[in-house]
């Protein structure tokens, strides 16, 4: 600074450059106030204040004097020194919490800090505590609170070596005042005394400071000198929000004047569900969407079609899709980024499709690489162009996903905006502007269906709005997701014979301020609907692979596609290997799934389809199976049989001719059965033209015998244990399919969904027995153990900010799943031809191994024709055309 020997710096370059802390505020304010101005984020804030307008544009002025003075820490003595040869690092987060003096223990560092910010007049914007946790927020903007009690350090603030921390801050406030003066004018109302808006505001900052800190869109030198800084800033901001999509003005012209109709997303006629979701009225401002439809309804276009309509409208800012599994992601991730191009244009002027998927880059449809040597957050894209490294910068860190304007991941990355991690406000604030959806959305989960109520809860008070999609949600989860956290406000709680009444497929929707809920139905006349009747068939033989494997081979020898869906990676590889076995005995190899070796390859290798492969052999056997069992209606007549798990029940396009699965619950088996003459052929191979199910089921009828005296249910292949827990929803399940031996679909789906969830049915299976009573009671300690657990991982909204957590602590988005993510340099020989430099280990095949603190790192590497061997933390582990294992 010109009147100070010392000259405050807030961040370093290369060749000793530095930016000056004026410089930085002025950038990271301007963000803030572009943000505020140019997306729905202000509109966001004033409604979690309880507010019905928007904000006043002097408290954005005030809130944009907070983000230019956010940094103050950094003019501390420690911090400035660090530019010294020798000089320790020191930060500046935590002496400016201190400097606050949460503790109210007396400082006089502290009363200088506050006469000179001066406290007085900031005083007057809000009451003690909202204004206490408005400051900490605007301290704490690197993605976590803090809450330091202990007294300012003299070594931090008092002057020395020619640094004088209060001269600085003195300067700093005097230009934040001439930046944004309408913040101290004397008709601006105080902030809302909800702290809700708090938490989002600090999620707005950490956004601001990321954009404000990226080199590339705000360097060290303001290209015209004679500019003053925060001139340049904020048009620098404005088109810094236009490259990365944040800002939407321009795609929204894009559209025209009038609103998208369907030909805007998709070259094909609306089916009846497209028709009535499209048909909808918009809400104004808050709402939540139920749409139930079977699959094959065209549901993924249909939210398409809703998002074009609510960002055409500016009620929505962009999308986030939100899917159960990673597969899932990746499959339908092409899908938008077509979408997005029918509906905006090829040139790149439309939102950015983001890929919210760890591990991968993918923006566009355009691939990222990360590459030794380069710094941290810096990617390299096959489109070389400025522009598009300008429009991709969301998807290079998972932090910023949601900062994307299309965004497709997992479930998981929204979770993540409410759990007490890193930037998890970040991800809230960012999330806030999106219609979310989600889709294959279900109940079965308690841990994870708390932490959706709960992002729902912040989404729908802050008026956006969300549709969640199922081809299988009982009445009583579509309740409380209508009415996340208090799903009692629900005037009336359907019986399960007013449950049975109630159409299918249906739309329900909640509107933010509104007890009561709004049906829309959907036409099913028969030219838009595939009605379909499945032959079901019990056999239990879930404990004998040979037997399943002969059948699966003769279907598939008499022309048949034959998917054999096992709940269990260790279900699965039983039935894989013994149709291996089978096949080689009867040199039926040729009709085993599997994936060429290498590319142009005529070497098939033969695979099962499950999780536990390496993301580059996924994407492989992916392709493959949508290859073998997909929409092509010119396929081969020749059969083929493949084995998989879950994964193969969703997003994957499979149409099979004969279904073969495990016993699961009813509304998991109908997603299964959506796999079975999926598409209209012309051809069936004979015995196989109507759709038929084998489920294979336990050998003993009774599963009460599986239930342990704490009531625990013990059982093989998923049943009873962590995977489906709830014996009573298997016990409803059996019965419907030994009552129904033919299911029309989707006529039925209503009818079997409640009859196996509803919790009036569920009753009905208790009765007096008690072994069902212990069951039901260990399902009610279990349901209450996991929302106690999912409770105190969320971060309380309704607190004011300020509750310090661990922001490094690995709070599981699911229960029981904390993946290692495993590496090998250099990458090694995998089963496909393609080597694998990376794997995901799940935590149970580490056990009590596992140290996530201290990741183990692989060793006694040994590789092997088709595959390798390698030990971690002393557990030796196999990778071939299996998958991975322990052995």
């Amino acid at each position: 600074m010109a009147s100070h020997p010392w000259t405050f710096w807030a961040k370093t370059g290369d060749a000793g450059k530095t930016l000056s802390l004026l410089d930085h505020s002025a950038d990271v304010a301007a963000c803030a106030e572009a943000l505020l101005l140019h997306t729905l984020l202000g509109r966001r804030l004033a409604r979690l204040g309880g507010l019905d307008g928007d904000l006043h544009s002097g408290q954005i002025a005030r809130l944009c004097f907070l983000a230019a003075i956010h940094d103050f820490g950094k003019l501390g003595v420690r911090f400035q020194r660090q530019l010294l040869p020798g000089e320790r690092r020191h930060g500046h987060v935590k002496p400016a919490v201190r400097l606050l003096d949460l503790g109210n223990q007396g400082s006089e560092l502290s009363d200088r800090f506050y006469a000179t910010i001066p406290e007085e007049e900031l005083n007057a914007w809000a009451d003690s505590e909202v204004w206490t946790a408005l400051f900490t927020a605007t301290v704490c903007h690197h993605g976590r609170p803090y809450q330091e009690i202990c007294l300012p350090s003299e070594k931090d603030w008092a002057s020395a070596h020619g640094i004088d921390p209060m001269a600085g801050l003195a300067e700093l406030v005097a230009a934040a005042r001439s930046w944004f003066p309408e913040a101290f004018a004397a008709d601006v109302p105080p902030f809302s005394t909800h702290v809700e808006w708090i938490h989002a505001w600090n999620g707005v900052l950490n956004l601001a400071d990321w954009l404000g800190s990226s080199r590339a869109f705000f360097p060290f030198e303001t290209p015209d000198p004679a500019t003053d800084r925060i001139d340049f800033a904020r048009e620098q901001a404005l088109e810094v929000l236009r490259w990365i999509g944040l800002d939407t003005d321009r795609a929204r012209t894009r559209l025209g004047p009038a609103a998208p109709t369907f030909a805007a997303v998709s070259q094909y006629t609306p089916r009846p569900t497209q028709k009535a979701l499209g048909g909808m009225p918009l809400a104004a401002e808050g709402s939540i969407t139920v749409l139930e439809a079977s699959t094959g309804a065209g549901k993924t276009e249909a939210a398409l079609w809703l998002f074009a309509r609510l960002f055409h409208a500016g009620r929505v800012d962009g999308l986030t899709f939100a899917l159960p599994t990673r597969t899932a992601a990746t499959q339908i991730e092409q899908r938008l980024v077509a979408a997005s191009r029918r509906l905006f244009g090829p040139d790149g002027e439309g939102p950015p499709v983001v890929l919210a998927v760890p591990g991968y880059l993918r923006v566009d449809g355009v691939e990222g690489h990360k590459q030794p040597g380069l710094p941290a957050f810096e990617v390299l894209w096959d489109d070389h162009t400025p522009a598009f490294r300008r429009r991709a910068w969301a998807g290079e860190h998972g932090k910023r996903y949601l900062a994307g304007g299309i965004v497709v991941g997992t479930v998981d990355q929204v979770l993540l905006s409410t759990l007490q991690t890193s930037h998890c406000h970040l991800r809230a604030a960012c999330l806030l502007r999106h219609l979310l959806v989600v889709d294959e959305v279900h109940a079965s989960d308690t841990y994870m269906t708390c932490l959706l109520e709960e992002v729902l809860g912040h989404h729908l008070q802050a008026g956006g709005h969300a549709l969640l999609m199922s081809a299988t949600l009982g009445t009583a989860a579509r309740q409380r997701l209508l009415f996340p956290g208090d799903w009692r406000r629900a005037k009336k709680h359907p019986t399960l014979a007013e449950a049975l009444d109630e159409p299918y497929p249906r739309i329900s929707r909640r509107i933010r301020g509104q007890d009561s809920i709004e049906s829309f139905s959907i036409s099913c006349n028969p030219e838009g609907s595939r009605e379909k009747a499945v032959a079901v068939r019990l056999a239990p033989l879930m404990d004998d692979p040979d037997r399943i494997a002969r059948r699966a081979l003769d279907a598939a020898e008499r022309g048949a596609r034959v998917l054999v869906l096992r709940n269990t990676v260790g279900g699965c590889l039983a039935v894989f290997e013994a149709c291996r076995d089978l096949a080689g005995t009867r040199s039926l190899e040729h009709l085993l799934f599997g994936v060429p070796f290498g590319d142009g390859s005529d070497t098939i290798v033969a695979a099962p389809h499950h999780g536990r492969f390496a993301r580059s052999d996924r994407r492989l056997l992916d392709r493959e199976i949508e290859a073998a069992f997909g929409r092509d209606e010119n396929r081969e007549a020749q059969g083929r049989v493949a084995v998989g798990t879950q994964t193969l029940e969703i997003s994957l396009d499979l149409d099979a001719d004969l279904l073969i699965t495990d016993l699961c619950p009813l509304d998991v088996l109908l997603q299964r059965i959506g796999r079975l003459h999926r598409h209209d052929r012309p051809y069936r191979p004979p015995g196989f033209e109507s759709p038929r199910v084998v489920v294979l089921t336990p050998a003993q009828r009774d599963l009460r015998t599986t239930i342990l005296d704490s009531g625990k249910g013990q059982f093989q292949h998923g049943l009873g244990g962590e995977l489906y827990d709830d014996l009573r929803i298997l016990e409803a399940t059996w019965r419907q399919l030994e009552t129904h031996h033919e299911l029309q679909l989707p006529a039925m789906n209503r009818q079997l969904v409640e009859h196996s969830t509803h919790p009036e049915a569920l009753k009905a299976i208790v009765g007096d027995h008690d072994d069902w009573r212990r069951h039901e009671r260990h399902l009610r300690g279990r349901e209450v153990g996991h929302r106690k657990i999912a409770k105190l991982g969320l971060v309380d909204w309704s607190e004011p900010y300020g509750h310090e957590f661990d922001a490094e602590s690995k709070i599981p988005t699911r229960l029981g799943e904390q993946d290692l993510l495993v590496r090998f340099e250099p990458p090694l020989p995998g089963p496909f031809g393609k080597t694998v430099a990376e794997l995901q280990v799940r935590a149970h095949l580490l056990g009590d191994a596992l140290d996530r603190k201290n990741p183990p790192e692989p060793e006694d590497i040994e590789t092997f024709p088709g595959g390798f061997r390698f030990r971690l933390a002393g557990i030796s582990f196999v990778y071939d055309s299996l998958g991975l294992r322990n052995f």
